[in-house]
């Protein structure tokens, strides 16, 4: 990190310009109403490099403005801060041991069949106890405790992993019982006290509410969550509140492995212990989320060796031990209700502020792919999204075979853009874009690609939204495009080429609109997206919507996101649902798809075990896959609206299907049911 500093003092770049990426993300998305204020800590195990305050407590005229003294409502982050630094201590003093019986401590915790449940399945959330507890209505802190104390096993200990905040109040009982004292009180004296953490406690007095961010309209200063709110504020899975500043002290500390500006809380052994894997599939570390498997709200660019946690309210701490960065992110975006989801969020902070402190530049923005008046495939490239430094641009270009010609330029600006014209050819070309930054290489960019002059299928990259710093998946315009026919003529674009020029959209028969994971809320279909594909129905168009992730959204009824607006309003589709018993699926035997796998990632998606044999069409006319001979499994959806164009709908991550000979035949199939207008079977 010495090396960090001593670059950003060589290139002369000021520390709010050089993190100018994590205000914006941050601005934009008060903007959006994704939450009405935040703070932003980033550092190391030695320092902090960047922090601020953005928007204000409520979205209300006249409400205080957000300051780095103002307190959050942590929520879960409490089961690290609080619950698992408590646990560390005492493991570090030799008074807890990970391999013992709950039921040691905590003997009434042996009722119910739990008798074998270990404090290491607690921290690792594999104990079998169901995920939650809801108290009733009357009940007293004593009774919900009771309660929670009685509850038997959901599933065989350490057979699967299943989150489970009654883990961390169990946990909490276990640390009173050895501690001989309530969990605030002994993490007040060996926590709190000895870091300077002044603005930190559970249970905030009525005089110092005003100094909190509130949750709902008549929550300030009490905790958001149900179950510690049932139990009075002291929970150990949630209840306490900080600031963002007392946050991060707790995050160097993890960082300089037990030790902070020369003070030693628990030793550098403990430290390890808690934040490696001992589970095969290392989901979790003990007490703490590891980004092992990626995907976390973490971002893309941390190692896998990061840990952190996130807060229902908005929260989130992310430590990377290998690079020795940090990067907190409090907010009360459930203010003034809790409808709208900050993961995407969570992502573009981590990522712009690992980017800004390792001096990373940002990536280029992947514009358009398209054909060429002189001949061969015209290529823009955006160089930033608006902000961060760029010496220059290279583009890599694939003519298919086998390797790569790569072409260089230098911007002028941030704002600029490369247009670079390919060589004709017959077969798919594809490129991509990295942008250097003293000899350092960004992330690359989305993969556009083009071929033929034809006018056959226009692909939209809607997870490559300008104003979004994300990195999606850059190769997915790639794989949907090699699904195509070979005599398919295509093009490529982002969402917002296709919003602004839909002249262009009207000169493909075809629109394929795919996004990932990371736009399975508000990016999915942002309002002009939304717009300009209603406008492809209503002109007849043809429109194939590739899920890719998406269907996570849907697997929630009711939920209010924009996926579901857009296929209600837009497309006339209701999600009918169907019994998501696994989130495996695979080829089932017979079928075209015998031996292929389908990969995602949340047991609430539409998928069942063993998949469709073929896709057929109900009696209204949308299309649904079936199981042998069971229908309505609502993986894949097609309307003919009342003159307007067809549609269909893929809800599985089309990316992710294991052999190219699925992806080729489920696209064959997509595209037979646009052209063969005599037979919509």
């Amino acid at each position: 990190m010495k090396t960090l500093l001593a670059f950003l003092a060589l290139v002369g770049v000021g520390l709010a310009q050089q993190f100018g990426g994590v205000a914006r993300v941050v601005t934009e998305a008060i903007e959006d109403r994704y939450f009405p204020g935040a703070a932003v800590v980033v550092g190391s195990a030695d320092t902090v490099l960047y922090q601020d305050a953005f928007g204000a407590h409520t979205y209300e005229a006249g409400a205080p403005a957000v300051s780095l003294d103002t307190r959050y409502d942590l929520a879960s982050l409490t089961k690290v801060c609080a619950t698992t630094m408590s646990a560390m201590k005492l493991y570090d003093e030799g008074v807890l041991d990970l391999d013992a019986p709950v039921a040691r401590y905590v003997p009434d915790f042996a009722q119910s069949g739990k008798e074998n449940v270990l404090v290491k399945h607690l921290l690792l959330h594999n104990s079998g106890l169901p995920g939650y507890y809801s108290p009733k209505e009357g009940q007293s802190r004593d009774e919900i405790l009771d309660a929670i104390l009685a509850l038997p096993l959901q599933y065989e200990t350490g057979t699967k992993t299943l989150y489970s905040c009654l883990h961390f109040v169990t946990l909490m009982l276990v640390v009173e019982a050895i501690a001989e004292e309530p969990m605030p009180d002994f993490y007040e004296r060996e926590v709190v006290q000895p870091l300077g953490m002044t603005r930190t406690t559970f249970m905030p007095a009525e005089e110092i509410r005003e100094e909190c961010a509130p949750t709902m309209e008549q929550l300030q200063g009490v905790v958001h969550d149900p179950l510690a709110r049932g139990l009075e504020g002291h929970s150990g899975n949630a209840g306490l509140f900080s600031t963002a500043g007392d946050v991060a002290k707790l995050a160097r500390l993890m960082l300089g492995k037990g030790e902070i500006d020369g003070k030693r809380l628990v030793s550098a052994e403990t430290v390890e212990t808690f934040t490696s894997c001992i589970t095969e599939d290392c989901s979790r570390f003990l007490g703490w989320q590891s980004n092992a498997q990626g995907g976390t709200s973490a971002g893309t660019l941390v190692s896998s060796r990061s840990f952190g946690h996130t807060g229902y309210t908005g929260t989130s701490i992310w430590c990377d031990p290998e690079n020795d960065f940090f990067v907190i992110l409090l907010t009360n975006r459930v203010y003034p209700d809790d409808r709208v989801s900050i993961y995407n969020i969570r992502r573009a902070v981590a990522d712009a502020a690992f980017s800004a402190a390792m001096g990373i530049p940002p990536a280029p923005l992947a514009r358009a792919a398209l054909p060429a008046e002189e001949g061969g495939t015209l290529f823009t490239f955006r160089a930033t999204p608006g902000y961060g430094s760029v010496d220059s641009t290279v583009v890599f270009v694939d003519y298919g075979e086998g390797a790569e010609r790569a072409a260089s330029h230098e911007f002028e600006s941030p704002y600029a853009s490369y247009r670079f014209i390919s060589e004709p050819t017959d077969a798919a070309v594809y490129a991509h874009a990295v942008n250097y930054l003293n000899g350092t290489p960004s992330v690359p960019s989305s993969v556009l690609g083009a071929r033929g002059a034809g006018r056959d299928v226009l692909i939209v990259d809607g997870s490559d939204l300008e104003g979004s710093e994300r990195y999606p998946y850059w190769e997915a315009a790639r794989i949907h495009a090699e699904a195509l026919p070979e005599d398919a003529s295509f093009a490529t674009v982002d969402a917002d080429v296709f919003v602004e020029d839909q002249a262009l959209a009207e000169r493909y028969p075809v629109l394929l609109y795919f996004c990932s994971e990371d736009n399975s809320e508000r990016q999915t279909a942002p309002r002009a997206v939304r717009l300009a594909l209603a406008r492809r129905l209503a002109q007849n168009g043809s429109l194939f919507i590739s899920g890719s992730e998406i269907a996570w959204s849907l697997g929630k009824p009711g939920r209010d996101s924009a996926l579901v607006q857009f296929l209600d309003e837009t497309l006339g589709i209701a999600y009918s649902g169907d019994a998501a018993e696994s989130n495996e699926v695979v080829g089932a035997s017979g079928s075209p798809f015998e031996g292929t796998s389908f990969a995602f990632g949340n047991e609430s998606a539409l998928y069942r075990v063993g998949f469709p044999d073929f896709i057929a069409p109900t009696n209204d006319g949308a299309l649904c896959l079936e199981y042998g001979n069971e229908r309505g499994a609502g993986v894949a959806v097609r309307r003919f609206a009342e003159g307007n164009g067809a549609s269909i709908f893929l809800g599985f991550p089309f990316e992710t299907i294991s052999t190219a000979e699925s992806r080729r035949e489920i696209m064959r199939r997509a595209l037979d049911y646009f052209t063969n207008d005599a037979d919509k079977n």
